[in-house]
């Protein structure tokens, strides 16, 4: 449960060997703006509910192990400014609708890709 801290702005946990998934909880957080994950061990299947936090405008989920695809709610943020994701994780390109920079980051492709 992540209620206690509901006023955290911003979190950069990348790099660290994290193990684990996203709790559902991470909506309780309506003050975060930025969400930075990349480059951990993190698994499962990003939370719908990431797409309801009113202020996110940068999240870095790139080079995790993450199940199924980027939640569209999250995309269609008008607060989003910018997405980094493993391009598994979009079913082809990102949705055209996106109001941010969208990154997709492939290693075994060498490389990121800007829609």
């Amino acid at each position: 449960n992540l209620g206690f801290i509901s006023n955290l702005e911003d979190i950069r946990i990348n790099k660290n060997h994290l193990t684990g998934s996203i709790p559902e909880s991470i909506s309780e957080l309506q003050q975060l703006f930025r969400f930075d994950v990349q480059s951990n061990k993190l698994t499962g299947s990003i939370p719908d509910s990431i797409g309801e936090l009113p202020q996110l405008r940068d999240v870095f989920f790139q080079y995790n192990k993450f199940d199924g695809e980027v939640p569209s709610s999250l995309c269609l943020l008008e607060s989003m400014e910018l997405l980094e994701a493993d391009c598994l994780a979009f079913v082809g390109a990102p949705p055209t609708e996106c109001y941010c920079c969208t990154t997709c980051c492939n290693p075994g492709l060498g490389g990121c890709k800007v829609y």
